[in-house]
Order: C-alpha cells, then structure tokens, then sequence
C-alpha cells in the first residue's frame, strides 16, 4: 500500500467530513430528532431545536476523536509495512506488541470511532441511543491501555520470532473485547433523567482508569520493560483537567449558553488529545531493563 497516497486520502476525507458538517450545522430545519427518544443531558450549552445539531460546539470538538481515529488507520498500515521489511534482530531489540501486530491498532479504530460516532450523535441528538453509544465508546476506549498491557503480560513470551499473534490468541483476544463491551452495554442504560447516571459512569470510569494504572504498573515491572512514563503522566493530567471542565459545566459554573466554548466541550478536546498521549506511550520499544541499549 502507498502510504502517501492513504495519507493524503485520509486527510481529504477528514476536510470534507468537518465541511459538511459544518454546512449542516447552519441548515435550518423542524426538529428533525423529534421522534427519537429525548435524552438531553445537564449541559451548560444552549439546546437548538430547530437545527440537525443540538449542540454545536460539544459535537465539533468530538472531531479530534474523528481525527485520532484517521490517524490509527494510517498508523495500522504502517505498522504493517514497516514490519514486511524488519529482520528478526530489530524485531527483538524494538519489539513492541502494537506494532508488531497492526490488528491491535485496527481494534482501537473501531473503538475510537464507536465513541466518536456515539459522542456525535448523543450531542447532535440529544436522545437515549447516542447516550448510550457514547458511554459503551468511552468505557472501551479508558480499557484498551490495561487490555493492552494484559495480552502483553500473557502472550509476550508466546509469540512467534516476529512478534505475531496467532490466530488462536486473536480469537481469545476478540472474544474478551466482545465479552467486556457486552457487558458495558448492559450497564450503559440509564437516562440522564435517573439521578444515578452520574454516579453509574463515573465509578465504572475511575474504576477502569485506577485498574489500568495498576496493571501498567506490574506488568511493566513484571516484564522488566524500561519505559518513559512521562507520557503516561501527560495523559493523566489531561483527563483529570478534562474531569474538571466537564463538572463545571454540568453544575452550570462559567456557564455561556450560547458561547462557541463550552466546558463539556473542553472535555472533550482534553480526553482526545489524553488518549493519542497514551497511545504513543504504549508504542515505546519494550526493552528490558536488564538489556544493553545501544
């Protein structure tokens, strides 16, 4: 595949996606959500009834998860390629179980896109179905960091001399992904009318987020992986600014109804830039502490 012309692709197909909806932003037309079922959340930002986009600037922020998720098809193929021409020496002194398995990045794309599609919709919307598609995408994409460092822990000495999963591993590691958003999407039910929403998604997300930084913890440790974690403490300090802009704007504090800014949005923005920072974490080489590095 040339790399170039994909690039190039994906970036004219993400320019024309943010026009046309843009365009759409501004057409005028009568409460075209009217007959889904209204679910609009405790937003700062000013409800347009009468347009195909309820909340305008929360929806144009989630296009840097629309970006991201461009940007892990490019990284997938290239991944890919790059890995036709390694030897088996660079595989053992860079090898890095992302990388060497582009499948891995093409999960987070259906994830990552999941939760833009979900987040789009439920603020475009303002009903029940994008909520809950936007919940099940934001619990699976907090996951894949630890889910990640799992396989690493159970099959990083079982792969083959190229750092391959086989395809027994790939059925296990499809079947778990399956499994965990099943789950999440029992537990994604519930209407911002019910006061127990908030309490629901933001236990299950530190619950999620306290896990994944506890397996990044052993496993690393277990694996004797020297690992910058610097990035790592990048992305948590974006998620917990991002945690504080999105409950100032629930309870309404710096409130502009009608301001192009908004704190939901700010949240939004925050967590995106906080999940590209935690992937680039991940993708270090995996050399071991032990090992002479050259």
């Amino acid at each position: 595949m040339n790399l170039r012309i994909l690039k190039r692709f994906l970036q004219i197909f993400y320019i024309s996606t943010v026009s046309f909806i843009l365009v759409i932003n501004y057409t005028d037309v009568s409460n075209p959500w009217g007959d889904w079922y209204y679910d609009p959340g405790p937003w700062c930002e000013k409800e347009r009834t009468e347009y195909w986009i309820r909340e305008p600037s929360n929806c144009i922020a989630d296009f840097l998860f629309y970006a991201f998720c461009l940007y892990l098809i490019y990284k997938g193929f290239e991944d890919r390629e790059n890995n036709k021409y390694q030897s088996i020496g660079q595989i053992n002194k860079n090898s890095n179980i992302i990388i060497q398995n582009p499948g891995l990045t093409f999960i987070a794309v259906i994830l990552q896109f999941t939760h833009f599609f979900g987040t789009f919709w439920n603020h475009a919307c303002r009903c029940h179905p994008g909520h809950r598609l936007d919940v099940v995408g934001m619990y699976s994409i907090t996951s894949y960091p630890g889910i990640i460092w799992i396989i690493s822990y159970f099959y990083s000495e079982k792969l083959d001399e190229r750092g391959k999963i086989n395809k027994k591993q790939w059925l296990q590691i499809i079947s778990a992904w399956s499994l965990l958003i099943c789950f999440y999407i029992w537990v994604s039910d519930y209407w911002y009318v019910n006061p127990m929403w908030e309490v629901v998604e933001i236990s299950i997300m530190v619950i999620i987020s306290v896990v994944t930084l506890i397996i990044d913890n052993k496993v690393s440790n277990s694996l004797q992986y020297q690992l910058e974690k610097k990035q790592l403490g990048v992305g948590v300090l974006l998620l917990v600014i991002g945690v504080i802009a999105h409950n100032l704007d629930m309870k309404k504090i710096f409130c502009y109804p009608e301001s192009p800014v908004q704190g939901h949005s700010i949240w939004h923005s925050v967590t995106a830039v906080a999940v590209y920072v935690v992937y680039q974490y991940q993708r270090q080489p995996m050399i071991k502490q032990s090992a002479k590095i050259y």
